[in-house]
């Protein structure tokens, strides 16, 4: 009799075990992934929002901007998405600055991914910007980004671009 009670308990155990592990390791390669996501983002942000950057701004050739952004963002987007941040969004906040006279610096960037919404995360970014002979200001950009199981960024939207 004690022999069948042991071995009813692996039977449950054993099982038991294996789940718990399994859920472990879920677990830290979701937060792994999450890991990964804020870092593209935040990396995306800065590269998009510290400037402007003088430098690309005065290049006349099309050619080397373009290679420029492939190197700076590419890794980050699905090809169509990469396409459509570059047209859209990449150059607009560099470019806004450079003609309204201001330098723009991230401050801190802050990322919640939702409860509701696989792969989707909302951020905000505060930054620092300063025209030439005023004060220093403060203004905050929010959005969303939505990444697909490739941890690629098939989405990025503004939703408040308060005093920008």
């Amino acid at each position: 009799m004690k022999k069948f009670l042991t071995f009813n308990k692996a039977r449950i155990v054993t099982p038991l075990l294996l789940f718990g592990i399994m859920l472990f390791m879920a677990s830290c390669s979701s937060s792994a992934t999450q890991e990964k996501h804020i870092e593209a983002i935040s990396t995306v942000l800065k590269h998009q929002l510290n400037g402007p950057d003088l430098e690309v701004i005065e290049w006349e050739d099309p050619a080397k901007i373009e290679s420029y952004y492939e190197k700076l963002y590419k890794s980050y987007f699905t090809e169509e998405m990469y396409t459509s941040f570059i047209s859209t969004y990449a150059f607009h906040y560099h470019l806004t600055a450079y003609n309204g006279g201001y330098e723009m610096k991230v401050d801190h960037i802050e990322v919640d991914s939702s409860e509701t919404t696989e792969g989707t995360y909302d951020f905000k970014a505060t930054l620092l910007t300063e025209k030439e002979g005023s004060e220093q200001q403060t203004a905050e950009v929010s959005g969303r980004v939505t990444f697909n199981s490739d941890d690629k960024i098939t989405s990025i939207r503004y939703l408040d671009e308060s005093g920008l």
